[in-house]
């Protein structure tokens, strides 16, 4: 099987060791797998996932918040990363935007698997609940809690079980609680990751 994994990690992250460790155990499967990371974090997340043992690493700018420019230069990237791709596996919100958009794009759409490394419930607007319910194949959560928000206001109660699987690390396992977002960080809206 063809893997892209996209990580857009600023650091060296549990974010970005995971992904770095999925792609060198899927390679160690006889997979390929393709790591695409944020461009300009050579010394804080490629040279470790490199340490990780995983070739080849490639970029994508994967700027923060809607960046017109370089979202459409990634989603032009991404067209042709896809199109030799079985399935895509996404870490954070931004790589999962631009792969959903991305996949519409081209003739035949690849599973788009998401894993979110937090515990915080998924806002419950229109955009998530398309992202999460029509471009998303499966979700993999660190929480049962998360994976089992059954909340009228949570975008999860759109993913049927089937299409959600809770992969608890051993901080979730300790600590398998949901944060609400509205208490989760300080005043001025930062959020707190779920091993905080």
């Amino acid at each position: 099987m063809r893997i892209l994994q996209l990580v857009s990690c600023r650091g060296w992250s549990s974010d970005a060791y995971w992904a770095a460790r999925m792609t060198r155990e899927l390679e160690r499967r006889g997979h390929a797998v393709t790591l695409a990371c944020l461009a300009g974090t050579e010394a804080r997340v490629i040279d470790g996932v490199r340490r990780e043992g995983v070739e080849p690493v490639t970029t994508l700018a994967l700027a923060s918040g809607v960046r017109p420019v370089a979202d459409v230069r990634d989603l032009g990237r991404l067209r042709v990363l896809l199109e030799g791709t079985d399935v895509v596996h996404v870490h954070r919100g931004k790589e999962h935007w631009l792969a959903a958009v991305a996949n519409r794009l081209i003739s035949t759409p690849r599973p788009v698997v998401r894993t979110r490394h937090i515990a915080l419930a998924v806002r419950p607007h229109a955009a998530n609940r398309w992202l999460y319910r029509r471009a998303t194949a499966f979700v993999v959560t660190v929480t049962e809690a998360i994976r089992g928000n059954t909340s009228p206001r949570s975008s999860w109660t759109l993913i049927v079980s089937p299409r959600c699987r809770a992969a608890p690390t051993r901080s979730g396992i300790a600590r398998s609680h949901a944060i609400p977002r509205c208490t989760a960080g300080s005043a001025a809206g930062r959020t707190t990751r779920w091993w905080a």
